[in-house]
C-alpha cells in the first residue's frame, strides 16, 4: 500500500493491522477513502472486503504521501531494474526515476541504500555468496574433472582467496604461445579484495584463460 500511496499521491492512517485485519483510512478523517482486507481461512491471503478509491481530500493532505517513500519502499519498486546481472542502475538514475514517475526528490544517499538493498534482495547477500564458494569449487571439479581448485581461509574461518585452473585451460596450454598475461581488478564489494587471471593466446591467436583468482589483497604473497 506504500507503493500505492507514492503512486497516487496520497496520505492514510493504519486503522487497524493485525494477522487477521487490514483497515485504512484517508488521513482527514472527513473524506471516504477506505480500503479493507481480512484474511482467507486464517492464511496468508488477504481478500479486499471494501475499497473506496475516492480522493476528494485537499490537495495539501495528498501531497505530503513522500513520507512513504523510505529505502525499504523503494528497493521494491526499482528492484526490478537489477534483475539483469549486467544492469547498472546507478542512485542517480534511481533519484530521477522517482521524480520523474512519482514527483518524489531524494538524497543520494537514500537513492544508495535502496540501490544496495534491491542488490541484496534480488541476487543475495555477499556473505552468502562467500559461503557457497565450497559448493562452487567442489562443483567445478565435478563438472571439469581435473581442475586445480584452493580455497583458503584464515584460522577464524576468514576468506583468504579461491584460486581455479579448469581442465580444459590446463590441457590447452601445451598449444599457447609461451606468454602468459597477468591482469587483476579491484572488487568494489562490501569485502573489497582483488580479482586476477592469467591468460594466453592459443595458435588461432584466440585468448584462453588459464586461471582466475580473487584475494582478500593485491599485495598478499
Amino acid at each position: 500500500m506504500k507503493h500505492y500511496a507514492i503512486r497516487e499521491r496520497l496520505q492514510f492512517k493504519v486503522k487497524r493491522s493485525s494477522s487477521s485485519r487490514y483497515y485504512l483510512k484517508c488521513i482527514n478523517q472527513r473524506y471516504n477513502w477506505t480500503f479493507r482486507s481480512s484474511s482467507q481461512q486464517n492464511s496468508k491471503v488477504f481478500m479486499v472486503k471494501k475499497f473506496v478509491n475516492d480522493h476528494t481530500c485537499p490537495i495539501a493532505d495528498r501531497m505530503l504521501s513522500q513520507q512513504y517513500a523510505t529505502s525499504l519502499t523503494i528497493t521494491k519498486i526499482v528492484k526490478h531494474n537489477f534483475l539483469n546481472l549486467k544492469s547498472t542502475y546507478t542512485p542517480v538514475e534511481i533519484m530521477e526515476e522517482m521524480r520523474n514517475l512519482y514527483k518524489i526528490r531524494m538524497t543520494y544517499e537514500k537513492a544508495y541504500r535502496a540501490k544496495e538493498k534491491a542488490l541484496e534482495l534480488v541476487r543475495g547477500s555477499f556473505r552468502e555468496s562467500y559461503a557457497k564458494l565450497p559448493a562452487y569449487l567442489y562443483m567445478v571439479n565435478t563438472i571439469n574433472p581435473g581442475s586445480f581448485r584452493r580455497l583458503h581461509k584464515t584460522e577464524d574461518n576468514h576468506f583468504l582467496y579461491a584460486f581455479v585452473a579448469l581442465s580444459t585451460s590446463i590441457r590447452g596450454w601445451r598449444y599457447c604461445m609461451p606468454t602468459i598475461v597477468v591482469d587483476g581488478t579491484f572488487l568494489k564489494s562490501e569485502y573489497k579484495g582483488t580479482m586476477f587471471s592469467a591468460s594466453v593466446l592459443d595458435a588461432a591467436g584466440h585468448i584462453l584463460l588459464l586461471a582466475y583468482a580473487v584475494v582478500d589483497s593485491e599485495n598478499d604473497t
